[in-house]
C-alpha cells in the first residue's frame, strides 16, 4: 500500500491529538510514523505518515474529514518518499557467492 505524509497545524488543547489519531484510524489508516516538534506560537504543527488499510480508503477523504475537526487550522499533503527495498535472503546469499571475501567492502 501507498504511504502519505500528512502536515497538520492544529491548536493543542484536551484531547486535540487523540482526535486526529482516531479519525486517521476509523478512516481505514494506520499511522506508519508520528512527529510533532516544538510548539509555535499558534499552535502546533504535527507530521503524520499514514497507509490505507485498502485500496478502498483515499486519502483526499482522510483529509477532509480531519480538516473538519475544530482544532485543525491548516492541513496539506506532502509527497512520501520511498523506502528502498530489501533485498531477499536468496539474493544475498547469490551476492556472497559471487564476490569473494577479499574483495568485499568492510
Amino acid at each position: 500500500m501507498e504511504k502519505y505524509v500528512l502536515n497538520i497545524d492544529m491548536t493543542m488543547c484536551e484531547g486535540a491529538l487523540v482526535r486526529v489519531l482516531s479519525t486517521i484510524e476509523r478512516r481505514g489508516f494506520s499511522v506508519a510514523a508520528l512527529n510533532m516538534p516544538a510548539a509555535k506560537a499558534s499552535g502546533r504543527s504535527l507530521t503524520v505518515t499514514v497507509q490505507a488499510l485498502s485500496s478502498a480508503y483515499k486519502i483526499d477523504i482522510l483529509m477532509r474529514q480531519i480538516a473538519r475537526l475544530q482544532e485543525v487550522q491548516k492541513i496539506e499533503q506532502s509527497i512520501a518518499t520511498s523506502q528502498p527495498r530489501r533485498r531477499s535472503a536468496g539474493v544475498l546469499r547469490f551476492l556472497r557467492k559471487a564476490v569473494p571475501h577479499t574483495q568485499r567492502a568492510t
